[in-house]
């Protein structure tokens, strides 16, 4: 596999209502820049689980999804999923969050130069 410019760490908790959008907008980033997703779930006891595993199935090359068996707590979620991340770049998202196109385009494009 070729290394991603950006690593996108989601974190996630109870997020729901949210974390399709969260994704999506990320998914949306991947024409301009080369990046993976790292989903690290804290054990979300509403339909997050059912909801990202609809992506990663649809879109397995571009997400990584860890569900948690102990809540780690934000900070624990994302220091995780930093230690899986293989891009140059390391990009946070929270899971209730989403980007605007051309986000990461321009921030990539800032940090290059």
């Amino acid at each position: 596999m070729n290394t991603p410019k950006v690593s996108v760490c989601v974190v996630t908790y109870n997020h729901a209502c949210y974390i399709r959008d969260c994704l999506m907008s990320v998914l949306a980033q991947s024409e301009d820049v080369s990046l993976e997703i790292l989903v690290g779930d804290d054990l979300s006891d509403d339909e997050t689980a059912q909801i990202i595993q609809v992506l990663v199935d649809k879109y397995s090359k571009k997400i990584r999804y860890f569900r948690h068996t102990e809540r780690k707590g934000p900070s624990g979620n994302y220091q995780f999923l930093i230690r899986q991340a293989r891009g140059e770049y390391i990009a946070h998202l929270d899971g209730d969050d989403y980007w605007l196109p051309g986000k990461l385009r321009a921030q990539t494009q800032l940090l290059d130069q």
